[in-house]
């Protein structure tokens, strides 16, 4: 295996420590449905608890995305470990593992996600989402912007 699949795995594990960590040290220190101020009007630190997927699609389908979970963890990881990818698709990839695994742990243990991230944007009460659903966003956007280099370099 390449140095560069070992950095990446190793970094996985950290987000995922981080990840879970964070989780941790929010179901301590804020009771659950408490919101702590952070910025006035525009960020909260919120303990909840969601059974859903993003925006509570799914809710209550935990099972589901358990597998769900599960799968595009394995499917991810094995798309990581070919040699194949860029180094900006591999980056994505580690970011989009991390965050997987980070939220199918919880759904295992919990049976729910918990999320704690929570912002007003322009007058939006945005969904609360915690560190791995950042991971996944992140590093969705990155494998587009390298779809979308491809795209440029194939009409070259």
């Amino acid at each position: 295996m390449k140095k560069e699949k070992i950095v990446g795995l190793i970094v996985i594990f950290g987000l995922v420590i981080v990840d879970l960590l964070s989780k941790s040290w929010i179901e301590a220190n804020i009771n659950l449905h408490q919101q702590v101020e952070i910025i006035p009007n525009f960020f909260w630190l919120t303990n909840i608890r969601n059974t859903g997927a993003a925006w509570s699609l799914f809710d209550g389908q935990v099972g589901f995305l358990t597998l769900v979970s599960l799968v595009a963890s394995v499917v991810l990881l094995y798309v990581y470990l070919q040699d194949k990818q860029s180094k900006l698709a591999n980056f994505a990839l580690v970011l989009m593992i991390a965050g997987t695994i980070g939220n199918f742990a919880d759904r295992l243990i919990f049976n729910y996600v918990r999320d704690f991230l929570s912002f007003n944007l322009f007058g939006y009460m945005f969904p609360v989402f915690n560190i791995a659903d950042s991971l996944l966003v992140v590093g969705v956007f990155l494998l587009i912007v390298e779809v979308l280099i491809d795209e440029k370099r194939s009409h070259r």
